[in-house]
């Protein structure tokens, strides 16, 4: 989920599937997407806060590697 509200502009091609798209329509993000530049921010929160649920701690000397006792 996105954290901040962000938009962009409907892609070209998208009126072959919605005939209501019209070009220039702008559309409201809600999920991350590939490319947006806090994306790689949200999935690192998301799987810490899902591993620390389950029991692994973050290594002092890396935090991105994950052990458990």
């Amino acid at each position: 989920d996105l954290d901040k509200p962000n938009c962009m502009e409907i892609l070209e091609g998208l009126q072959d599937f919605d005939p209501d798209a019209t070009e220039g329509m702008v559309l409201e993000l809600r999920k991350s997407l590939y490319g947006l530049h806090q994306s790689a921010n949200l999935w690192h929160q998301k799987i810490t806060s899902f591993l620390m649920k389950i029991g692994f701690r973050p290594m002092m000397v890396d935090p991105s590697v994950f052990i458990n006792n």
